[in-house]
């Protein structure tokens, strides 16, 4: 369903902007990149480069997380794996060098979280 705002044709249209410009904070784990935002912002679509180092340590599903807690410190949100909303999953070939992610809702966040792993239906298929 689409909301009534969408369902009028007055909303804005959305502008490039790149995570570095609404980055308030960053932190980065062994297979994820949790970046809070300076303002709760509203996101229609992601694209992520995927390195070549990530792609050589054969990182294969790229998970993409939202939170809309207000003040939330990414410390505490780091280990609550409740306050993050799933947004977009998408598998990533050896050879891609980005994804890009459309959200069939715009998103309203005030942190992001990129989860990096290997495929497991991948995994299954090699081990059985």
């Amino acid at each position: 369903p689409v909301c009534a705002q969408c369902a009028r044709g007055d909303e804005r249209p959305f502008a490039t902007v790149k995570l570095d410009r609404l980055k308030a904070e960053a932190k980065f784990t062994e297979s994820c990149h949790l970046v809070r935002l300076v303002r709760r912002t509203q996101i229609a679509a992601v694209l992520v480069r995927v390195a070549e180092t990530r792609r050589a340590l054969g990182s294969r599903l790229l998970r993409v997380y939202g939170c809309n807690q207000a003040r939330a410190d990414l410390a505490v949100l780091k280990g609550r794996d409740g306050a993050w909303t799933l947004v977009h999953t998408a598998r990533v070939s050896g050879a891609q060098a980005e994804v890009r992610a459309e959200l069939p809702t715009p998103l309203v966040a005030t942190a992001l979280k990129f989860e990096f792993a290997p495929d497991p239906a991948a995994a299954a298929r090699a081990g059985g």
